[in-house]
């Protein structure tokens, strides 16, 4: 197994994938431009998920190179650019925190955060280049000659601002972080049912990916923006709904393999025989890194540490490591222990699930009520899509680098990653070659670059 620097790979993938890079290759492969596109997305928040790993990406690189380095000015072109796109999007041009939309207007259009996971990615981008060792102080003037800095401190506070209110008024946030039975109360609503093997399976009551990163984000901003202590931190808005959700991950929603490995389904509290409404049940591998990287941040609000490259003491990220333990020990493996398949997203459609297990999901969330007693068939460990082992990579800020190594295994051997020759295989490491798949699969691919180089993961592998 060749063994390779984490920067000179994340180096590799900037040069190649971004138009702002020494060896650009064009816009087929990681479709990193078209990731700072908002025009026409039917989720605009998508959007914002691309960007926003864009910058954390790219923000953890130019610390790691430094403002001397041959490269440093590409780099800061690229953070520079994505800054100014953002800047004109409805998200930061529309001042108030507010979740009313005015009449013939979009969500988006009105800048109201909405119920997507872009939202809090971008807060914890922001943040983390607001509080970067290098990037900060480099950001020079704009176009106009103004500081860039001071546009990005603005830009962070509304976004925050947003963030907060989203969480406390709107619909999305009251009935799942803050109102009875919600994720942040100590009794939260859940859904169980038995599996074929008599074991009960559990699932929360609301979709789990974006709650836990609406309230990572911020966390995550309290700690490493605002600078506060851990008394400080315990006075926070929304403080208790933000420990509470944290334990109830685990304790609550979560599916207990072994002592170390727990899984969790996507969630969701409405019926019916939409595919939003029948993945509920499923485990997936992208809702699950985004969830996993969700609890680090989550656990800057309860052990903060002032400094994005210091990892929480919080017991939050053993909840991260238990989550990507599933995967290493069990999914990766392709043991029988698994509980639940990893649900194929492709297309959006659930034509690509095998016939028995859709029928049985169908069943389950569209004519019946939800109890204990009913008993749900899914007996599929793997079903499977191209892209979704690589997905994987977005758990890299938990720090483990042993689950890394294994996930650039999978993603070579089910031939996930694009090398271009027999002799690059040996050189070009996993998460680069899965980067280059498309769109989706290049930005889990900065999502994972990220995560390594902010816990100072020095190597990854080309997985052989």
């Amino acid at each position: 197994m060749a063994v390779l620097n984490t920067v000179n790979e994340a180096l590799k993938f900037f040069n190649e994938q971004f138009p702002e890079g020494s060896s650009y290759r064009g816009a087929e492969e990681a479709q990193i431009a078209q990731g700072r596109v908002f025009e026409g997305r039917a989720v605009p928040g998508v959007g914002l998920q691309r960007m926003g790993w864009q910058i954390q990406f790219l923000t953890t690189l130019y610390d790691k190179i430094g403002p001397n380095h041959s490269d440093s000015y590409r780099v800061m072109s690229a953070i520079v650019n994505n800054l100014n796109i953002f800047y004109t999007t409805p998200i930061h041009t529309k001042t108030e925190a507010t979740i009313e939309i005015p009449s013939g207007s979009t969500a988006w259009e009105a800048g109201v955060v909405e119920i997507d996971p872009g939202y809090p990615i971008m807060l914890v981008a922001l943040s983390m280049l607001c509080k970067s060792t290098h990037a900060y102080n480099n950001l020079g003037v704009n176009g106009s000659g103004d500081s860039q800095a001071a546009y990005l401190n603005t830009a962070l506070t509304r976004h925050y601002q947003k963030i907060l209110y989203h969480c406390q008024n709107s619909g999305h946030g009251k009935t799942l972080i803050t109102d009875s039975g919600s994720f942040g109360t100590t009794s939260p609503t859940i859904r169980s049912f038995k599996t074929a093997n008599g074991s009960t399976f559990k699932v929360a009551n609301g979709v789990v990916n974006t709650t836990y990163a609406m309230l990572g984000s911020l966390a995550y901003y309290h700690d490493v923006v605002l600078g506060h202590s851990q008394t400080e931190v315990e006075k926070d808005p929304l403080y208790t709904n933000i420990f509470n959700a944290g334990v109830n991950l685990i304790n609550a929603f979560g599916n207990a393999v072994d002592s170390n490995s727990v899984s969790i389904a996507i969630g969701g509290g409405a019926k019916g025989t939409t595919w939003a409404q029948l993945r509920a049940p499923y485990v997936s591998s992208g809702y699950d890194s985004y969830v996993g990287a969700s609890l680090v941040w989550l656990g800057h609000g309860v052990v903060p540490t002032n400094n994005i490259y210091v990892l929480t003491e919080s017991s939050l990220v053993t909840s991260s490591k238990k989550l990507s333990n599933y995967y290493k020990n069990y999914v990766l493996a392709n043991s029988s222990k698994a509980l639940m398949a990893m649900v194929p997203l492709t297309n959006g459609s659930p034509a690509t699930l095998s016939g028995s297990t859709f029928t049985a999901a169908k069943t389950f969330f569209g004519t019946q009520t939800p109890t204990s007693d009913d008993v749900l068939n899914l007996t599929g460990l793997i079903n499977d899509h191209p892209y979704s082992t690589g997905y994987l990579y977005t758990f890299a800020n938990n720090g483990d680098s042993e689950f890394i190594h294994k996930v650039d295994k999978a993603v070579r051997e089910s031939g996930e990653g694009l090398w271009r020759s027999t002799v690059e295989m040996g050189t070009t490491s996993s998460i680069v070659a899965f980067g280059r798949r498309g769109e989706a699969a290049g930005h889990r691919t900065l999502s994972g670059l990220a995560g390594l180089l902010q816990r100072g993961i020095q190597t990854v592998t080309n997985g052989q």
